[in-house]
């Protein structure tokens, strides 16, 4: 076949290799025995539009390529999981250290500087393990006026450095990471480009789909408690109770599912009502086992999926103009933080915006927020559920440009290539169904980031 081309290639990884000359480490290997990884890697491709039998279609498909990969990777960015405070050898014991200035107590008149004994370490962590099948596709049709590139691909990280299993809290101490989960995502990309001119206008127009999901395949969580990592576990997904609404009588509760486990207080008018999805006549989180999950369900995932995005172009006599739009098609998110309820039970970090005045009260029986308290009672009506899971799918107005070319014959004089003159304008808008505190790109953690703002800019470029 006269479009087949292919790849073998290989890599060792050794960064971070530490010498030990034989040393044994007190385990069953030898540190370095575990430093290193054989990674193998190929690719392979069909060019089939060059092969004879594809002729008769060329005048509308001009190319068509198949291509796939195949190949494995180390992976150490679990060491920079706190990238304030990267441990780059997790494996060796470290005595905590503190400063004089930092220290609360005195030896002889004066501060001193302290140190503490080292946590707990796993001499045989190593590197994880990526593995990434990929298949693609490259298509241009009439004219290369349509491009089109497809690819799908499975990524699995095998060894994944994960949370260790839960230990009883006898042990005193926090637990290492272990190579002890194995995760897969699997995930697909398509582009689509059209080109072409209509007369003196010469446009283009690309687009870009995507998707993925990832699971947890395997996990040392014998229990299969919800709390944590476990086998089978759809990456994202969010637990919660499911809400019936408010109790709209101060005695409605009494005639209702038990609450006391969430809330040992009084549940009245303007407080939450959770639905008794196992029929047990209370309202509770069971085992928080996957067998036992009491009256909460996956309500939600937080995974971003179907990521798009659009870009427009156009010039005519020296006129350009350009749009970009980006945004998310599909995802949940919950918000915990005062920036969505508000009124967190204190003084302290609450933080009432306009939208909060939608707010439960005996004359707004039908507000969005609930009844809220100046106290720890407050989580009673904030727990995580159907409610109020946002919907944090969106569509931004990323850019939009206009400019202006002069001829080149009125900047010959000047010597100048190109003199182009343009206005900009940042984030023009945002079409979301999240509460107006938040920014559904940025700030789906606890909301508190800076405001987006939206620029408005002149420029000048003069290209000599």
């Amino acid at each position: 076949m006269e479009g087949f081309f292919g790849r073998i290639n290989y890599a060792f990884d050794d960064k971070y290799l530490l010498e030990l000359n034989g040393r044994y480490d007190g385990t069953s290997r030898f540190l370095n025995d575990v430093r290193w990884r054989f990674y193998p890697g190929m690719s392979a491709g069909w060019n089939v539009h060059r092969e004879s039998f594809f002729k008769p279609l060329a005048k509308v498909v001009n190319t068509f390529k198949i291509r796939g990969s195949y190949g494995k990777l180390g992976d150490q960015s679990f060491l920079d999981s706190d990238p304030s405070n990267p441990n780059y050898y997790p494996f060796y014991p470290a005595l905590g250290t503190t400063r004089p200035t930092s220290t609360n107590w005195l030896f002889g008149g004066a501060q001193q500087a302290s140190v503490t004994q080292p946590g707990l370490v796993n001499n045989e962590l190593t590197w994880v393990t990526t593995s990434s099948l990929n298949l693609g596709l490259d298509a241009a049709f009439l004219d290369n006026r349509l491009t089109a590139t497809f690819d799908w691909y499975i990524r699995r990280a095998n060894n994944f450095a994960g949370p260790s299993q839960v230990l009883p809290l006898v042990l005193g101490t926090g637990v290492p990471s272990a190579n002890n989960t194995d995760i897969e995502t699997r995930g697909w990309e398509l582009m689509l480009n059209w080109a072409d001119r209509v007369g003196e206008v010469n446009y283009r127009v690309r687009g870009v789909l995507s998707d993925y999901r990832g699971q947890v395949l395997r996990y040392p969580n014998p229990n299969m408690l919800i709390t944590n990592w476990y086998s089978g576990e759809m990456m994202g997904n969010i637990w919660g109770y499911t809400t019936q609404g408010y109790f709209k009588t101060n005695d409605e509760e009494s005639h209702s599912a038990d609450q006391s486990k969430i809330s040992a207080a009084n549940w009245t008018a303007g407080d939450i009502r959770y639905a008794d999805l196992n029929g047990d006549g209370v309202i509770d989180w069971g085992n928080n086992t996957l067998d036992n999950t009491g009256d909460r369900r996956v309500i939600g995932n937080s995974t971003p999926r179907y990521a798009y995005s659009l870009i427009t172009e156009a010039n005519w006599k020296g006129f350009d103009v350009y749009v970009f739009l980006q945004g998310i098609g599909k995802r949940d998110a919950w918000v915990g933080s005062n920036y969505f309820w508000g009124i967190i039970g204190d003084e302290w970090q609450s933080s009432p915006f306009t939208v909060h005045r939608d707010r439960w009260s005996p004359t707004n029986t039908e507000g969005y927020f609930p009844k809220f308290y100046m106290s720890g009672e407050n989580g009673k009506n904030t727990q995580t559920q159907t409610k109020y899971l946002q919907d944090a799918s969106y569509l931004r107005i990323k850019n939009v440009q206009l400019g202006y070319t002069l001829p080149a014959h009125l900047i010959s004089r000047i010597k100048a290539q190109k003199v182009r003159m343009y206005v900009s304008l940042e984030n023009l808008a945002t079409f979301t169904g999240l509460v107006k505190t938040m920014d559904p790109e940025l700030s789906i953690g606890d909301a508190k980031i800076y405001p987006l703002q939206r620029t408005y800019s002149l420029g000048l470029n003069v290209s000599f």
